[in-house]
């Protein structure tokens, strides 16, 4: 995993799956792996891919802009493609799971 600060900063992280025990539950979703563009090496600039469990019907998933995920200023919106579940997800949420996973390696 590569992390460049700068002016010309355009680094994706990528980030394996995570045991459930690693991280709580959102709610609807438990979040399994994040992939993101990164603005420096806590921030998330973009939210690209989530591999997600839905709750509601317990399919996992991957989401990506335009399928399932929105991603917003401050947070993402994630839908569930199986059952149209959803719920928004602070962006702290996830950048929370990007330094856990940073932590265990």
């Amino acid at each position: 995993m590569c992390i460049l600060v700068g002016a010309l900063l355009i680094t994706v992280m990528s980030v394996a799956r995570m045991p459930n025990t690693e991280f709580p539950m959102t709610g609807k979703f438990l979040i399994l792996g994040v992939r993101a563009e990164m603005a420096d090496a806590q921030t998330i600039k973009v939210l690209q891919q989530l591999e997600v469990q839905c709750q509601s019907c317990m399919q996992e998933c991957m989401l990506t802009e335009g399928e399932g995920l929105v991603d917003v200023q401050g947070a993402g919106l994630l839908s569930c493609p199986h059952c149209g579940e959803h719920q928004a997800v602070s962006r702290a949420r996830f950048e929370q799971f990007l330094q856990m996973t940073v932590r265990k390696a």
